[in-house]
């Protein structure tokens, strides 16, 4: 699992999420999620400086879903 976290490290690019105050075309992206519209979404160059595995836990798919979705309702982007 450490050696899969270090390919993270380092610049990448990202695309913004839907539901984020960015702006396209003169509308803020979570406009043309709420309607429904088609728009490219922008990318942006990151860089991951360090990265450290706190916690490492067994669960099952079911219970890791949660986790994921939960942690993305709260703004955490993995």
């Amino acid at each position: 699992m450490k050696k899969n976290l270090k390919s993270f490290i380092g610049e990448s690019v990202q695309e913004y999420p839907m539901y984020f105050s960015k702006t396209v075309k003169g509308k803020l992206l979570f406009t043309y999620a709420r309607n429904g519209e088609d728009v490219k979404i922008p990318e942006r160059k990151i860089f991951i400086k360090k990265l450290k595995l706190e916690k490492v836990r067994e669960m099952d798919n079911k219970k890791l879903f949660k986790n994921i979705e939960k942690r993305i309702k709260l703004g955490k982007y993995l």
